[in-house]
């Protein structure tokens, strides 16, 4: 029964990453893992913990139970930014990026409403930045 447990949480995550065009390499930076954990995950091999599943579901716009049960929610909010901003938005330097993904999804922000923020945002920071 655990395994196929691990497999069907495996599934998701990869349905999840695959569907909006990330890299396991992008989840990794995501959830503070290395890539081959990632691969474990979604092999079905292991099971992330509970801080991990929660960063990989936050990013996703998912809640946690979406991931480990068959439920279904809504769409990731980031999924029509164009790469460069996704990059700004896996920058692992970044967790505010993180914190503001249930405000974006709150707002209900269309894709070019959200754009615009991080564009903002990353302007901001890169003025701000000490060298």
């Amino acid at each position: 029964m655990e395994d196929k447990y691990r497999k069907k949480v495996g599934e998701k995550l990869k349905n999840l990453r695959q569907r909006y065009d990330y890299t396991q390499e992008d989840i990794a930076r995501i959830a503070g893992v290395g890539a081959n954990s990632i691969t474990n995950y979604e092999s079905g091999r292991r099971l992330p913990d509970y801080l991990i599943l929660q960063k990989v579901a936050d990013f996703f716009g998912v809640s946690t139970d979406y991931i480990i049960r068959e439920i279904r929610n809504g769409d990731v909010w980031h999924k029509d930014l164009p790469i460069e901003l996704r990059e700004i938005v896996l920058d692992p330097d970044n967790d505010v990026w993180i914190q503001m993904i249930p405000l974006f999804r709150k707002l209900d922000l269309e894709p070019d409403e959200v754009r615009d923020i991080v564009k903002a945002l990353a302007k901001i920071k890169n003025k701000h930045v000490v060298e």
